[in-house]
C-alpha cells in the first residue's frame, strides 16, 4: 500500500520517473502484432478481409499505421 501512496501522491517530479516525458503509440504494437498474426496464418490483407469482413482498407491502414485511415 505504501508503494501505492508514494507512487501515485508523491509530489516530488523527479521520483515520478519519466512518464510525463513519454508519448507512447500503443498503434505501433497493435499494427506489429496484426500483421505477424496474419502472416503467421498466410493469410492474404484480401483473404482476411473476407474472413474478418473488416474491409481491406481497414487492415492496410492498421498495420501500416496510416493515422488518418485507421479506425
Amino acid at each position: 500500500m505504501n508503494i501505492l501512496k508514494t507512487f501515485f501522491f508523491n509530489k516530488n517530479p523527479q521520483n515520478n520517473g519519466d512518464f510525463s516525458n513519454k508519448v507512447i503509440d500503443h498503434y505501433e504494437e497493435i499494427a506489429k502484432i496484426v500483421k505477424e498474426a496474419r502472416v503467421q496464418q498466410n493469410l492474404s490483407i484480401k483473404e482476411l478481409s473476407k474472413i474478418s469482413k473488416i474491409p481491406e482498407k481497414t487492415i492496410n491502414s492498421i498495420e501500416n499505421n496510416i493515422k488518418n485511415i485507421r479506425p
